[in-house]
C-alpha cells in the first residue's frame, strides 16, 4: 500500500474512531483484489461447444461449421450466396491469412457505414450466455462488430468456454491488461423502445453468422 494512501484511510480510521486495521487483514484484503475469488456459478451441462451452439441460436445467431481455418473462404462465399449479398467484405487483420478465391473483393482494417458485410475474429465465446467476445485492437477493430449489417464471426472451438469469469482470466494470462473495448455480443441489434416493436439493426448488426472452426490446432 502506497504512504499517502495508508495516510489517507489513517485520517478516515481516527475520524470514525476506529483502531487500524491488523496488517495480516490489510495483506489479505489486497490478496483478494488481486487474486478474487471465484463465484458459484451457474451449471453448464454437456458440451460446452453444443451448449454454446444452442444459445447462440435462439438468440437468432445463424451457425456454419468448418473443419479447418483454411475452409473459412468457402462457408463466407456460401453465406453471402445465401442472402444474396455482393461479394464484397471487409476483413479483420487477423484473418489475414485466408486465401479468398479471385471475384471476391476484400479490404483489411476497419469498416465504414456503406460496407454491408465484416468478417472478424473472436476472442473468445460462453456457453452460458451465447455471446461472443470481441476485443479491439489494430488486428480486430470494434466497427467490424457494430457498422455493417452482416457480421461474420469466425470461432475456434477451443476459444468457447462455459462462464464470463474464465475469459477473464484467460485475459489475465495472455494479455495482462485489458484492451480498451470489450464487445460482448448476443446475437443480432435488436431494441424495442420505438412504439414497443422489435427492431433489427439499430445499434449494429441485422445478422450475426458464426463460424465454427472445429480444428482446435488451427
Amino acid at each position: 500500500m502506497s504512504e499517502a494512501r495508508a495516510a489517507i484511510l489513517a485520517t478516515i480510521r481516527q475520524s470514525l474512531g476506529r483502531e487500524e486495521m491488523p496488517a495480516s487483514v490489510v495483506t489479505e484484503l489486497e490478496r483478494g483484489l488481486r487474486e478474487p475469488k471465484a463465484k458459484i456459478l451457474p451449471r453448464v451441462d454437456g458440451d460446452v461447444v453444443e451448449h454454446f451452439l444452442g444459445r447462440a441460436q435462439v438468440l437468432s445467431m445463424t451457425i456454419a461449421r468448418v473443419a479447418r481455418r483454411a475452409d473459412v473462404p468457402v462457408a463466407v462465399i456460401d453465406y453471402l450466396a445465401t442472402r444474396n449479398l455482393p461479394k464484397q467484405m471487409v476483413v479483420a487483420s487477423a484473418l489475414k491469412d485466408l486465401q479468398w478465391p479471385a471475384g471476391i473483393e476484400v479490404r483489411h482494417g476497419a469498416t465504414v457505414r456503406e460496407d454491408p458485410v465484416s468478417v472478424t475474429a473472436c476472442f473468445a465465446a460462453i456457453a452460458e450466455t451465447g455471446s461472443l467476445v470481441m476485443l479491439s485492437g489494430p488486428e480486430t477493430p470494434t466497427t467490424l462488430n457494430f457498422t455493417p449489417d452482416d457480421m461474420i464471426a469466425v470461432l475456434n472451438r477451443r476459444d468457447i468456454v462455459a462462464h464470463q469469469e474464465e475469459v477473464w482470466q484467460r485475459l489475465r494470462r495472455e494479455r495482462g491488461a485489458l484492451p480498451r473495448t470489450i464487445n460482448l455480443v448476443s446475437g443480432p441489434s435488436r431494441t424495442a423502445d420505438i412504439e414497443q416493436v422489435v427492431q433489427l439493426g439499430v445499434h449494429g448488426p441485422r445478422r450475426v453468422h458464426v463460424i465454427l472452426v472445429e480444428e482446435v490446432g488451427s
